[in-house]
């Protein structure tokens, strides 16, 4: 069964999410800092009366900070909206199950599963993360609470 997924970029590697997982895909917006939040979380921001924390995946998978544009994508976490901040969206694209390579054992922690699979797509691979597990469990409770209503 083929599946789409969200592709987007992080310090020139791909990543993907399950499409169903993704609320909407936004341009950068300004973000308000929160003083001694976890350091994935680069800060908060507005949307349609709701706050919402941003999680920057460049700090999240120990990348180098940049200062280029990038997007914002909206996805629920533990029955909660965050935002990934991610170097640039790339697409849509429908992968086959048989694939994804999700026999990935070495590349596994027990408490930090946020990979979920490997997909070859045209001449790259392609990431393919578990969204719930995005948030280390450590910093799960204080990121999701920052998000309000």
């Amino acid at each position: 069964m083929d599946r789409k997924y969200v592709v987007f970029e992080v310090d020139k590697e791909f990543f993907g999410i399950p499409i169903e997982q993704v609320e909407r895909i936004l341009a950068e917006m300004p973000i308000t800092k929160i003083p001694r939040s976890p350091k994935i979380v680069a800060g908060i921001f507005e949307l349609r009366g709701s706050t919402l924390p941003v999680v920057d995946l460049r700090v999240r998978f120990d990348r180098p900070a940049t200062a280029t544009s990038s997007n914002l994508i909206v996805i629920p976490v533990s029955g909660e909206r965050v935002a990934l901040r991610v170097d640039r969206v790339d697409g849509i694209i429908e992968l086959a199950e048989a694939v994804i390579d999700r026999d990935l054992a070495m590349l596994r922690q027990k408490e930090d599963d946020f990979i979920a699979g490997v997909a070859k797509d045209r001449a790259r691979l392609v990431l393919i993360l578990e969204p719930e597990h995005l948030i280390p469990i450590r910093d799960r409770a204080r990121t999701l609470k920052l998000a309000v209503a």
